[in-house]
C-alpha cells in the first residue's frame, strides 16, 4: 500500500480548507484516503483512539504535529479535485507503525469496523 500526503480543498463548515490527506488507493479515477487533523487535545478520548500521530512530520515539510484519522475512509473522484499539492511520502517507520495501529484499532472494535478498512488491509 503506497501512502502519500496531499493537500486538498475540503468543504468544511462553509469554508474551503487545504488539508493533508493520506492516500490509500487510486483506482479507476477514485481516490481513497484518510483525512488528517492537527488539533488533537480538544478531542474526546473515544475520538483520540482513532488518531495516529505521524512521527516524521518534519520530513514532509509540515509545521507541526499531524494525526491521521483512521475512523473513516473517504472516497472522491479525481476529476473533482481542483487543487492538490504533493507533500511527500510517509516514512517507512510511519507506514509500519500506522499498519500496526490500524490492526490494533480493528481488533479493539471487532465487528464494528467498516468493510472498507478491512478490504484495504485484509484480515
Amino acid at each position: 500500500m503506497e501512502l502519500l500526503v496531499f493537500m486538498w480543498d475540503l468543504l468544511e463548515e462553509q469554508e474551503i480548507k487545504g488539508r493533508p490527506v493520506i492516500i490509500l488507493e487510486n483506482k479507476d479515477g477514485i481516490l481513497h484516503f484518510f483525512n488528517s487533523i492537527s488539533k488533537f487535545n480538544s478531542k474526546s478520548d473515544r475520538i483520540k483512539a482513532q488518531y495516529f500521530e505521524i512521527r516524521d512530520w518534519n520530513s514532509l515539510g509540515l509545521k507541526g504535529l499531524l494525526y491521521i484519522d483512521i475512523g473513516t475512509i473517504f472516497s472522491i473522484k479525481l476529476n473533482t479535485i481542483d487543487h492538490a499539492v504533493k507533500l511527500g511520502k510517509l516514512s517507512l517507520t510511519d507506514v509500519k507503525e500506522l499498519t500496526v495501529f490500524i490492526r490494533k484499532y480493528r481488533k479493539k472494535l471487532g465487528n464494528k469496523v467498516g468493510k472498507k478498512l478491512t478490504a484495504f488491509l485484509g484480515s
